[in-house]
C-alpha cells in the first residue's frame, strides 16, 4: 500500500504536547528571568547596605557583572530565540547550575551561613524542579546542601554556634523544600501534559489526524468574522460506501488516512490554506484568496497527484479513487449559507458525473 506519513498520530500527538510544554517552559522562564532581576537589585542593597568591606568588594562587582551579563543572554534568547533550538535548552538548564554557583558565592559575601539570601536557594530548587520535576528537586536541594555545607565551613565557629538553631532549620528546610516543591511541580506540569492532549483529542480527528468538524466551525466563523478573500471548498471522496464494502472497514480507513495526508501537504499554511475532516469521507478546506484560478488550479493539482495514488487491499487487490470538489467564495455571508453553497457546488460535481471541481457562484 502507498507509504505516507499520516499528518497527526500519536507521535504527532507528543509533538504537540512537546510544543506545548516548551511554551509553558518559555513562560515560566520568563517569570523566573523577572525574578532573577529582582533578587539581583535586593542582593546589591543588601550588600552595599550591610555587608559592603573593602577585601570583598572586588568580588562581589565581579559576581554581579558576570550575573547580569548572563542575564541579559538569557533575555535576548526569551524573546528572539527559538524555543526548539538547542542553545534555548543548554542556556536555560545551565542556568541552573550557574544559579546554584553564584548564590553560594554570594552567601560568603553577606554573612556566610547566616546570609539574609539563603531563601534564594529555594527558588533554584523550584526552577530545577520545572525541568526535572521531583528528580530535579531532589538533587538540587542535595547539591545546595553540599554547597551550603561548603558556606559552613568558612564561618567561625562562634557564629555557627550561635546559630546552630537556624542553620539546623536551614538544612531541613533544603531537603524538604525538595520533595513538596519538587511533588508539587512535577504534578502541575503533568496535569498541563494532560489538558494539552486532552484539548488536542478534542480538536482533532483520531483517525485522520486533521482538525476536525468542531476545530472547523470555530475556525470558519474567525475568518468569516475578520472578513477579508477567503475561498471555502467541500471534497467527497468518490463511490467510498463501495471501498467500505468490497475491502472493508480497515482498508477505508486507511484510503481517508492517505487522502487527508495528501490534503494536509496540499492544503498547509505555507500555501494559504487549511484541510478539516468534516465527517465521513467529507473534507473541507478554508484558502486565503478570491481568486477562482488559484483554487481550482491548486484542487487539479490534489487531484492529479492522488490519480497516481493507488491502494492495495488485503487480497491483493489494488483501485484507486477520485474525489469531488465543490467551492465558494465569502461575500458578506453568514457561515451556514457559505457551507450551503459549498455543498451545494459538491452536489454539482457529483451530479456532473464525480472527480470534477465546481463553483456555482463563481463567474467563469
Amino acid at each position: 500500500m502507498y507509504n505516507s506519513v499520516i499528518p497527526y498520530d500519536d507521535g504527532e500527538l507528543c509533538r504537540i504536547m512537546k510544543n506545548a510544554s516548551q511554551k509553558s517552559d518559555h513562560v515560566l522562564e520568563a517569570i523566573f528571568s523577572v525574578l532573577h532581576w529582582i533578587f539581583l537589585l535586593t542582593a546589591v542593597w543588601i550588600y552595599f547596605g550591610y555587608y559592603q568591606s573593602p577585601q570583598t568588594q572586588s568580588s562581589f562587582v565581579l559576581l554581579l557583572c558576570g550575573c547580569t551579563a548572563y542575564m541579559a543572554l538569557i533575555q535576548v534568547i526569551l524573546f528572539k530565540g527559538n524555543l526548539e533550538s538547542k542553545t534555548f535548552y543548554i542556556v536555560t538548564r545551565l542556568g541552573v547550575i550557574l544559579d546554584v554557583v553564584a548564590v553560594t558565592l554570594l552567601l560568603t559575601l553577606t554573612g556566610d551561613a547566616c546570609s539574609p539570601m539563603f531563601p534564594i536557594y529555594y527558588f533554584i530548587i523550584l526552577h530545577a524542579a520545572v525541568y526535572w520535576g521531583l528528580r530535579g528537586g531532589i538533587l538540587s536541594s542535595v547539591l545546595l546542601a553540599a554547597c551550603y555545607s561548603a558556606v559552613l565551613l568558612g564561618s567561625s565557629a562562634a557564629s555557627m554556634h550561635d546559630h546552630a538553631a537556624d542553620i539546623g532549620m536551614n538544612f531541613i528546610c533544603l531537603l524538604l523544600m525538595g520533595v513538596g516543591g519538587g511533588i508539587v511541580v512535577a504534578r502541575g506540569r503533568k496535569h498541563l501534559g494532560e489538558k494539552s492532549r486532552f484539548e488536542q483529542m478534542a480538536k482533532h480527528d483520531y483517525l485522520t489526524g486533521l482538525s476536525n468538524r468542531r476545530r472547523f466551525q470555530g475556525k470558519l466563523k474567525e475568518l468569516v468574522h475578520s472578513g477579508g478573500k477567503l475561498a471555502l471548498v467541500m471534497g467527497d471522496i468518490d463511490w467510498f460506501k463501495s471501498v467500505n464494502d468490497r475491502y472493508g472497514h480497515l482498508v477505508g480507513d486507511q484510503v481517508l488516512r492517505e487522502v487527508a495526508a495528501m490534503l494536509y501537504r496540499t492544503f498547509n499554511a505555507e500555501h494559504g490554506g487549511k484541510a478539516y475532516r468534516y465527517g465521513g469521507e467529507e473534507f473541507a478546506i478554508t484558502m486565503r484568496t478570491d481568486s477562482h484560478e488559484e483554487v481550482h488550479k491548486r484542487l487539479a493539482m490534489f487531484q492529479e497527484e492522488l490519480s497516481k495514488l493507488t491502494f492495495t487491499a488485503e487480497e491483493g487487490q489494488s483501485f484507486q479513487v477520485t474525489m469531488s470538489f465543490g467551492f465558494t467564495f465569502f461575500d458578506n455571508h453568514t457561515v451556514a449559507d457559505l457551507i450551503k453553497e459549498a455543498d451545494e457546488s459538491l452536489y454539482e460535481a457529483k451530479r456532473q458525473g464525480r472527480n470534477c471541481v465546481v463553483c456555482l457562484t463563481c463567474d467563469v
